[in-house]
């Protein structure tokens, strides 16, 4: 089950250090679903009105500043006590070595389904008319899902490499930052400035357009996969995501020390535009097929609606905030590995557990082994076996350090 108290003891000490794990950040969240609002199909439209499932949110996924976008819900309640066990459905950490090569693997990186693949095949469950988890628990649900398919489209939440590319300071224009960081939010912020005016209206519709032309041929690739019984449809998200690690995000200026706010921004800004694009309309598309199977009055019904949908500008649906958590089925292991020539060859520490983006305090136990019990939950430590572990009722590998390189006991990174 996800929430476990050793995952919750190990996400409250996390949660509560890190800075800025949130995917795409409040502003691309939000882009995300103004974006889906103009695809959902009338029946989903209808089924989330009457099932009163965006009541709190004015029927709609759409939102005129990211505080009010349900699409930013899951990053407000991960702070919560009644949430912190919720922090790494966020993310997937891949045990690949990008840019020289990237996979994802079900089975190795989402062990136990802790993972937003885990995560997205669970909520589509609970949604899922058929399964009749009642409509508090399908509120909960819905506002996850808006969020987790945001996430699983941002590449640097699809890899394991530097903890996401939390751990590579970078700087962009003039800002001392982290590459995980400008993927969240200063390059989409950037887009928006840049090409459409700041306005979050006028990015959202270019978006619209270019899913209605620039990327019409693309789109029905985007959601291929209907298959609401599994983790098969999100495992083939993660892995388009992650090879875009290998093939933009870690390219040869992401770790040279220039200022990422010009070249590398330029290279890189129509993937944002595709994966934010994509998440948007892959969104629309899969509430669309889990809402199918919903009659307009709430009850199940067996119907699936096609992924093939034709594009529309509606209004749609409503939410209320409900709490209750319950764990994901998973099925099949998918392996999808891509491999990406290059001249010079980056070391990297490996990690497969969660993100972070401060230092925490040193533990006084010496070098523990994975395995041994340990008393300060959510705590790090450099273990015998030059790796990193954390605390959750026994300590746990995060990573193991390349060869050259050693665990750094004041940082808890790999380090010469």
């Amino acid at each position: 089950m996800f929430k476990l108290t050793s995952v919750c003891t190990a996400a409250v000490a996390l949660v509560l250090a890190a800075d800025g794990v949130a995917a795409w950040g409040a502003t691309g969240h939000m882009l995300v679903g103004n974006v889906a609002q103009s695809f959902l199909s009338q029946n989903s439209i209808n089924v989330i009105n009457q099932l009163q499932l965006l009541a709190s949110y004015g029927n709609t996924l759409e939102a005129s500043v990211p505080a009010s976008s349900v699409c930013n819900w899951a990053d407000q309640v991960k702070y919560t006590a009644g949430y912190t066990w919720s922090a790494p459905l966020h993310f997937v950490d891949t045990v690949d070595n990008p840019p020289v090569s990237c996979s994802f693997n079900y089975a190795r990186d989402c062990p136990g389904g802790n993972c937003v693949v885990g995560a997205i095949a669970n909520y589509t469950s609970r949604l899922n008319c058929n399964n009749n988890y009642g409509q508090s628990a399908q509120v909960e649900a819905l506002q996850f899902l808006t969020h987790f398919l945001g996430d699983i489209t941002q590449p640097l939440h699809a890899c394991g490499r530097d903890l996401g590319g939390n751990n590579i300071p970078v700087v962009f224009d003039g800002v001392k930052t982290n590459l995980h960081h400008i993927w969240d939010t200063e390059i989409p912020e950037k887009i928006m400035a840049e090409d459409y005016g700041n306005s979050y209206t006028t990015f959202a519709n270019a978006l619209i357009s270019k899913i209605q032309n620039d990327y019409a041929s693309q789109t029905a690739s985007w959601v291929a996969c209907t298959d609401l019984s599994s983790n098969a449809c999100p495992s083939a998200w993660a892995a388009d995501s992650n090879s875009f690690d290998c093939s933009t995000v870690f390219n040869a200026e992401a770790t040279s020390g220039d200022d990422l706010g010009g070249d590398y921004f330029n290279n890189v800004k129509s993937i944002v535009d595709l994966q934010l694009a994509k998440a948007g309309y892959r969104l629309a598309m899969w509430l669309n097929n889990v809402l199918g199977t919903c009659s307009s009055g709430g009850s199940s019904t067996s119907a699936v609606v096609s992924t093939s949908a034709a594009v529309s500008t509606t209004t749609s649906a409503s939410t209320t905030a409900a709490a209750s958590t319950t764990a994901a089925s998973t099925t099949t292991p998918v392996v999808i590995t891509t491999t990406k020539k290059t001249t010079t060859k980056q070391t990297t520490t490996k990690q497969t557990s969660t993100k972070q983006t401060t230092t925490p305090s040193a533990i006084p136990t010496g070098l523990p082994t994975a395995g041994q019990p340990c008393s300060v939950g959510g705590q790090f430590s450099c273990g015998s076996a030059n790796d990193i572990l954390i605390c959750v009722d026994t300590w746990i590998v995060l990573g193991t350090c390349a060869s050259g390189l050693s665990c750094d006991p004041a940082s808890f990174t790999c380090r010469n």
